[in-house]
């Protein structure tokens, strides 16, 4: 049996000035010793 996941995060930032922000990455991964099927990460 497999798990499909996804995950929508949305972070909300104040600044006393304008700015740019890049991209932001999150990077996860299974457990070592996961039982189930690993379709990709």
């Amino acid at each position: 049996m497999s798990i499909h996941a996804a995950l929508n995060h949305v972070t909300h930032y104040t600044y006393d000035r304008l700015v740019a922000l890049c991209p932001q990455t999150v990077r996860l991964r299974p457990a070592p010793l996961c039982r189930s099927k690993i379709i990709s990460y």
